[in-house]
Parts: C-alpha cells; sequence; structure tokens
C-alpha cells in the first residue's frame, strides 16, 4: 500500500528535519544536485540579485516589467512573509502547492544520498520548477552573501548588487570590504555587473574589473534623478535621439528620471510613500535590462507600468485601519533602519508615532535603535515565536536606556489590540525589526 502523498507543510517540515543544522555555505552540494536535475544551464536568460538591502525591490520591478513587456518570469525571492508559495513566482503568480510538490519530489529523487540544507533544496526546486514551466526569463534573489549561496551556481546573463552594509558577519565576513567580496561573487567574466549604490565599497568594484566583468555603475554608467517642474513631457528615447518621438502624459508629482549607457527615461512615475532608496534600487532594475536589451527588449509602457507597481508587501507597506496608519517595513539591520528614519522625516506630522519592534538577537541593536529612537513616541514589543530573537524584556531595557517610552510587552495578541484601542485617529504605527515582526502584524490586521 502506498503511503498518502506529503501536504506543502509536511515536505518543507521534512527538508528542514533532513539537515537541522541551519546555515551551511557552499556551491558544491547544489552543484551536484542541479547538474542531475539538468537546471543549471538555462537556455533562457537569467538576472542574479545580490546586496545587503534593497533586494527584493529589485526582483520586484523586474519581474513586473518583464511581464508585463509579455515575457513568462520566473522569480525567486527569500525569505516569506506569510506562506512559502511567496518565494517562487511564475508569471506573476505564486507556484501552487501541486506544482511546489511537485518540485520538491524531483528534487528528492535527484538527490541520492546527497544533503541539502532548506535553502538549497528550496532553491533547486524553484530552479526546477522554472524549467518545467518553461519561462523566458529566470530572475533570482540571492539568499545570503553571494559567491557561496546557492543561487549562484547558475551563471547570470547579468548581476545587480544592491546597496551592500554590515550583516550576516558570522558568515561573510568582519568588514565591509569581506562583506562586498562575498556580494562580488556573483559577478561573471564579460557579462554585465550593476552596481546599485553611489558610494559602493572598493572591494566590489576591484573584485567586478578583477573577473573581468562589464560594470555599470550608479551615477557613472546610468543615474536616477528627480524630474524637475520644467522637464518636457514623458518620453522613452535612444540617448540623443528625438524627445518628441514618444508623447506621453504629463509629469504628475514624484516623477523622476532615469539616464543609462544608450537609453533615457523621463518623468518616470514613482509609487505612493517612495523612498530613495526605491529610486536607487529601481535605477539598478532599470541597468540590468539596458544591459540585456538585445535578448529580453522591453518598451517604454512596460517599463512604466513595472516601475509604478507597487513595491513587495513589507517593504514601507501602507494600511489605514479605524483611523491608523500601519506602516509596514522588513528592515532589520542598522543601514535599513537609517534608509526608514530618513523616510519618518519625511512623513512627520503632529499625530503620535508608535513603533512594533522585535529583532534576531545577533543584530546590532543599539545601531538599530540610534536610528529610530528619537523619531517614536512609545514601544510594542512583541514576544514572536520565531527561532533567535532577542528577549522583548531586554529589548524594553535596551530602549528605556536610550530615552524611549515602553508601552506594552507581550505576545501579539494582547499588545496589537491594546495599540488599536489606546490609540488617537491619524497616528502612526511603524512595524519593523524582521520578516517575522512585519509578518505578524499582516497576519493581525488580516484576521480584523
Amino acid at each position: 500500500m502506498n503511503p498518502a502523498p506529503l501536504s506543502l507543510a509536511a515536505w518543507l517540515q521534512r527538508i528542514e528535519d533532513a539537515h537541522p543544522g541551519g546555515i551551511v555555505l557552499g556551491l558544491e552540494r547544489a552543484d551536484e544536485v542541479g547538474r542531475r536535475l539538468a537546471v543549471l544551464n538555462p537556455p533562457v536568460p537569467v538576472i542574479t540579485v545580490a546586496g545587503t538591502n534593497g533586494k527584493g525591490t529589485v526582483v520586484g520591478v523586474l519581474e513586473a516589467v518583464l511581464n508585463t513587456a509579455g515575457y513568462r518570469v520566473g522569480a525567486y525571492t527569500s525569505p516569506h512573509l506569510l506562506r512559502f508559495n511567496e518565494r517562487i513566482r511564475v508569471g506573476g503568480a505564486e507556484l501552487g502547492d501541486e506544482a511546489l510538490i511537485a518540485a520538491f519530489e524531483r528534487v528528492e529523487r535527484a538527490r541520492g544520498d546527497t544533503l541539502l540544507t532548506y535553502f538549497e533544496f528550496t532553491t533547486l526546486a524553484a530552479l526546477d520548477a522554472f524549467t518545467s514551466a518553461e519561462c523566458d526569463v529566470w530572475v533570482l534573489e540571492v539568499g545570503l552573501g553571494g559567491r557561496l549561496d546557492a543561487v549562484n551556481t547558475v551563471d547570470p546573463d547579468a548581476a545587480v548588487v544592491t546597496r551592500i552594509a554590515l550583516d550576516h558577519t558570522e558568515y561573510l565576513g568582519p568588514d565591509i570590504d569581506a562583506v562586498a567580496r562575498e556580494k562580488a561573487g556573483i559577478f561573471r567574466r564579460g557579462r554585465p555587473a550593476v552596481v546599485g549604490q553611489i558610494d559602493p565599497p572598493d572591494a566590489l568594484l576591484v573584485a567586478a574589473r578583477e573577473c573581468g566583468a562589464d560594470l555599470r555603475r550608479a551615477g557613472v554608467d546610468f543615474r536616477g534623478e528627480p524630474a524637475h517642474k520644467d522637464s518636457p513631457a514623458p518620453v522613452a528615447r535612444e540617448r540623443g535621439g528625438d524627445p518628441s518621438a514618444t508623447p506621453s502624459a504629463r509629469l504628475r508629482g514624484g516623477a523622476w528620471n532615469w539616464r543609462g549607457r544608450s537609453r533615457e527615461f523621463i518623468g518616470l512615475p514613482a509609487p505612493d510613500g517612495a523612498a530613495g532608496g526605491w529610486q536607487a534600487n529601481v535605477a539598478a532594475a532599470l541597468a540590468a535590462l539596458e544591459a540585456l536589451r538585445d535578448r529580453l527588449p522591453v518598451d517604454e509602457e512596460a517599463v512604466r507600468a513595472g516601475v509604478a507597481a507597487p513595491p513587495p508587501p513589507g517593504r514601507l507597506q501602507r494600511i489605514v485601519r479605524g483611523g491608523l496608519e500601519w506602516v509596514l517595513d522588513v528592515a532589520h539591520n542598522a543601514d535599513a533602519a537609517d534608509e526608514l528614519a530618513r523616510w519618518l522625516d519625511g512623513t512627520k506630522s503632529d499625530a503620535r508615532r508608535r513603533a512594533v519592534f522585535a529583532v534576531a538577537a545577533r543584530k546590532d541593536v543599539v545601531a538599530i535603535l540610534a536610528a529610530i529612537g528619537g523619531r517614536v513616541d512609545e514601544w510594542y514589543l512583541p514576544e514572536l515565536e520565531a527561532p533567535g530573537m532577542y528577549p522583548a524584556a531586554d529589548l524594553a531595557l535596551q530602549i528605556e536606556d536610550h530615552g524611549g517610552r515602553v508601552a506594552a510587552v507581550g505576545k501579539v495578541e494582547e499588545i496589537l489590540p491594546l495599540l488599536d484601542s489606546g490609540a488617537g485617529t491619524g497616528d502612526q504605527v511603524v512595524v519593523f525589526g524582521s520578516f517575522f515582526t512585519v509578518a505578524a502584524v499582516q497576519t493581525y490586521l488580516g484576521g480584523r
């Protein structure tokens, strides 16, 4: 008698239990099984995205533009917020449970006696799913670092590195140059290497040149900049071409321009609440598309529609409920907290600001609090059932030491209703610190 087929939840638990050691960097295992699956040399373009902050936005813009242009896009991101299916998308839709299970089964058969980590197994499942779905292009987000990440078993046709900051130093090295060298591991000789940071670490640029990549730098080979009121109507054109060749609508508030090596877009839209970091990430995504325009041509309308699409969930995501504005952001390191602080400074009002904050114990809590602290009137600290989190009671002491007021500490279902009932109309609630924190609040808001 054949055993009952496993559910998606059972498969995910099985994959996690098979290699309980957690993160183990290295390409040997994923490369070996990937070759057996025949998924490491796709006949379609591949764009790989690495960096400390901004990867999800770059992937989201590439996915939106290319799907709008008529391509069948396979997009892979991690981690997820509410359900695993978010990580693997085909044609803009999350892969269903049946397709995921089928991919897991194929990876399981191919791995033989090779032990795979959770991330290695699920990455190979994504590549297998994209192969089975006959995607026209793959857009892959690196999970950790770059050089030794399972995603790097596939040679990208274009690689993007977003902003780099100190994070995951226990795996990537103790200083910014060490982290940069790990990120640069996704660059390939003779292929476009897009650097989305205006002031990148020197080690990143040195690594790109040493490997012989086609380096494309923000501020040098491409740039995003605010559109001026006296700018012409929005157009996309070849550099030096006729600006009236593609008439379009008048400029709207928040419009910005992008200029690359051979093409420019004037008067691009920006979604509500987009921050400076968003523009830098979108500029890098457009540079990757420019680099691959011979293989992946996209027209002006696809670019405009893709750029105007909302950012991925949990990236300055704004939800208004019952007179409260909730701002959900997965900022979970000091650099991301700085970016969130700049955004908050641009949205000041007379209303009170409350924060819901939980963070991993290995993060630089002092630096995160230094970035955000003075902008928050009171703090709500959930005790999350997630591994490796900073104890909420200890976090309360840190916040009070920094002069903050802690309003509540406890389980999510206990403290969020207190916040809900105690806050005034028009108050702002900022939720940040980890994917787990944002996911908990999303679940709470979605269940109301």
